[in-house]
């Protein structure tokens, strides 16, 4: 499949911002991004305060996301309950689902939330404007003025049931998480980082024990203090008429506001995290190291967490430079730290990750190694630490560092193609928690081109001396993950212990009762919805979406064969130029033409014919394809850090998979993308790939190795585990979809590691096989 192109116009300049209101509602920034068609615009009620930050772009999909910086300064979870509580009715409109069954009348494919450490965001997307327009007055009626019922908090928050055990959603949820070695390790480092008196130190899900002694008025306790006007902002993204959301802002969500006396902030509020003790920046004075456990019959590979002092939250340029390193130290196989621990026979871990969290008053480097034996679990951080200082006195590789940036500002613009404005959706929560509240700091945020071009200027003493500051001179918190089988076992007794004495301690008449009033709860829950309440929200127009512009053909292989009577039409543009192409073309390609700046060019290739023995085989095949060495079609022959290296630098992107999102699994996929002018180049790159990769015994071993190693911890993850049964259930035993998941590879993965130290030359020949079968 060939995605054709045409270069987008060339974006307008930025908008000089005027004066303006409507209604309550004051301009107060408006700029244009001077690297792609996108404005943003913020509102401010001078009434209530309400904000909405409009991201203008051409799109078929509206997005909203609806934000409230929510502090809480102990693990109760009052954040996170009170997210589930909003989507069981409003004051207008009481009934359970409600909001829910209207978006799917808006031409919405749902309605969600998430709760980070933060704030809380409510989201939709909707086909076209008008739906969400519509959407928009019930969904902030829900978020400002829920319900909040006692029966909504025994079945969605927590209740004890008739067999004396503990449930809820919210309940269970933390049940599933309050044990894993990510939430542990997080927890730690948040306890060791910050005071007492800070909020980032909580757990905004709240900690099972906590949850089991919450109530509904401190839930409502918590709404009436946070979820006000002046501490909402809605961001609306997509292709809206300014002078429409205002208009349904104005006339129908401020005279709901002011109904109930919310006409500006409270003579005692605090602006969360910033007019708090929680602004106050921590100190990490000399290096920390602590160990958690968490429960696990494995245990062969354990977690490591790594936490330091970055820059301030506002200098965006060092955060990009921050990243940058990030990218440059762990992205692919020829990545500085991924040579030295993952790229080798006996990997140290198999994943390494830089990423930063921004707080008030700093911004938080973390680092992540995945499935590290227990063996190198306690030295790991002090090996970092030495790795990086023989980096720092080698220098920077320069030319390595000018093609990731090349790379990520070309990810950027094709991330904006494909997703908008949408893409600064962090970028305006960000500046919604602790920006200026007139989004002054919004325009600076944004200037991610500009970054990019002064990185480039950089110098290698420049981004070592980053390097030496930051990572290398910085003290750190390093937590260590471990798993403990007898811990495993010691909090399965213990919540059999706590569930009997809270059997014994209620009786049979109190668990009659809490049973009684669950049930009661659930028929409350059961109430129906009026059918006029659905029926008065008017679907919208489908004329009203705009769509995007595609134009598709096909090439017909078969259309000299005889008996082929198919005729090929040229109705558009498209059809005519491939018809106008003489080239005969011996197998099937389709052409999907849209405006954009790149091209991404995937081949499908059947994998029937690879024998049921040779089937495990495909996902060291896929994950190897990549970094394997080759020789080109011109003779010439690469390793395969020159195969990682030169693709880098020529494409965008590239990924091999079993199918297309989860479909079509019985077909291997492989897509590169990159810039129109680099066509051809994807062409060539795409048939090396298939024809000329070649395995040899330490590639191999390396990549079978990683897999394995990661098993333990793929274990550990509930939705694999699960699909795998539903998947065994589904599709037949030989079936690729069958033989990836955890279940199959458990038992294949370790097999093949055994028999290619036994028989090399036999195992290559197998990879060899399933190349060539698949050709």
């Amino acid at each position: 499949m060939v995605a054709a192109v045409e270069q987008p116009p060339s974006p307008s300049s930025n908008t000089k911002l005027q004066p303006e209101s409507y209604g309550n509602f004051d301009l107060t920034q408006r700029h244009k991004l001077d690297y792609a068609d996108i404005s943003v615009q913020k509102w401010v009620s001078r009434e209530t305060g309400l904000s909405v930050v409009h991201l203008d772009y051409e799109s078929p999909i509206v997005k909203g996301y609806f934000v409230v910086t929510t502090e809480i300064f102990n693990d109760s979870g009052c954040p996170h309950t009170l997210e589930h509580l909003v989507f069981h009715g409003s004051q207008r409109y009481p009934y359970n689902g409600v909001l829910t069954s209207l978006a799917k009348r808006a031409f919405s494919t749902g309605i969600n939330a998430w709760t980070d450490t933060a704030h809380t965001a409510y989201t939709i997307s909707t086909a076209g404007q008008q739906g969400l327009l519509q959407l928009l007055p019930v969904y902030v009626d829900h978020i400002l003025y829920p319900t909040i019922t006692d029966a909504s908090f025994l079945t969605e928050v927590h209740h004890t049931n008739g067999n004396g055990e503990d449930a809820g959603v919210v309940y269970a949820e933390m049940q599933g998480r309050q044990q894993t070695s990510a939430d542990l390790a997080t927890l730690k480092i948040q306890g060791l980082l910050y005071p007492p008196s800070s909020a980032y130190r909580s757990e905004t899900g709240g900690l099972m024990e906590a949850l089991r002694i919450l109530t509904a008025q401190e839930i409502r306790s918590y709404h009436a203090s946070y979820y006000v006007p002046h501490n909402l902002c809605l961001i609306v993204a997509g292709n809206v008429s300014t002078t429409d959301l205002l208009d349904v802002l104005q006339n129908k969500i401020e005279p709901n506001i002011l109904e109930h006396g919310q006409n500006g902030a409270r003579a005692d509020w605090k602006r969360p995290f910033l007019e708090t003790p929680s602004k106050e920046r921590p100190i990490i004075e000399n290096v920390v190291k602590d160990v958690v456990e968490f429960p696990e019959k494995d245990e062969s590979v354990g977690e490591l967490s790594i936490t330091l002092i970055g820059p301030e939250p506002g200098d965006h340029l060092i955060r990009k430079a921050i990243d940058m390193l990030g990218t440059y130290l762990t992205r692919g196989p020829v990545a500085l730290l991924n040579k030295e621990f993952v790229e080798i026979p006996s990997p140290v871990s198999t994943f390494i990750n830089f990423w930063n969290t921004i707080r008030a008053s700093f911004v938080a480097l973390e680092i992540y190694f995945a499935s590290v034996p227990i063996e190198h679990l306690s030295t790991l951080d002090e090996k970092l630490r030495k790795s990086l200082q023989n980096f720092a006195k080698e220098g920077i590789d320069m030319e390595r560092m000018r093609i990731l940036l090349k790379r990520e500002r070309l990810k950027l613009m094709n991330k904006l193609e494909a997703e908008g404005g949408d893409v600064f959706t962090l970028s305006v929560i960000e500046d919604i928690m602790y920006g200026a509240k007139d989004g002054s700091e919004l325009e600076p945020a944004m200037a991610e081109m500009k970054r990019f071009a002064e990185l480039e200027t950089w110098t290698s003493q420049q981004w070592t001396d980053l390097l030496t500051k930051y990572y290398i001179s910085n003290p750190y918190i390093a937590v260590q993950a471990k798993p403990s089988a007898d811990l495993a076992a010691k909090l399965e007794r213990e919540a059999k212990a706590r569930i009997e004495d809270q059997k014994a301690k209620l009786g049979p008449s109190g668990l009659q009762q809490l049973a009684k009033l669950l049930e009661d709860a659930k028929k409350e829950h059961e109430k129906e919805i009026p059918k006029e309440l659905l029926t008065s929200f008017a679907v919208p127009d489908v004329k009203s979406i705009r769509w995007i512009d595609v134009q598709s053909t096909r090439n017909d292989p078969t259309k000299n064969e005889p008996g082929n009577n198919a005729i090929i039409k040229t109705v558009t543009q498209l059809d005519k130029h491939i018809a106008n192409d003489k080239t005969e073309i011996p197998f099937f390609i389709e052409f999907d033409h849209v405006q954009s700046l790149f091209v991404t060019v995937s081949a499908y290739l059947s994998t029937a014919e690879v024998p049921e023995r040779l089937r495990p085989y495909l996902s060291v095949y896929l994950w190897s394809i990549y970094s394997l060495p080759m020789t080109r079609s011109d003779g010439t022959k690469l390793t395969h850090e020159e195969v990682v290296k030169q693709l880098d630098d020529s494409t965008v992107s590239y990924i091999a998979t079993l199918g297309v999102d989860g479909s079509f699994s019985e077909n291997l996929r492989m897509s590169i993308e990159v810039e129109i002018g680099q066509y051809e180049t994807a062409v060539a790159w795409l048939k090396d790939l298939i024809f000329g990769i070649e395995f040899t015994k330490d590639r191999l071993e390396v990549n079978i190795a990683q897999i394995q190693q990661d098993l333990p911890e793929f274990k550990r993850d509930g939705w694999r585990v699960s699909n795998a049964v539903s998947t065994g259930l589904l599709f037949n035993s030989t079936s690729n979809r069958v033989i990836s998941t955890i279940v199959s590879q458990m038992e294949a993965i370790p097999l093949l590691a055994k028999e290619l130290q036994e028989n090399s030359k036999a195992i290559i020949k197998d990879f060899q096989t399933i190349r060539d079968l698949s050709e």
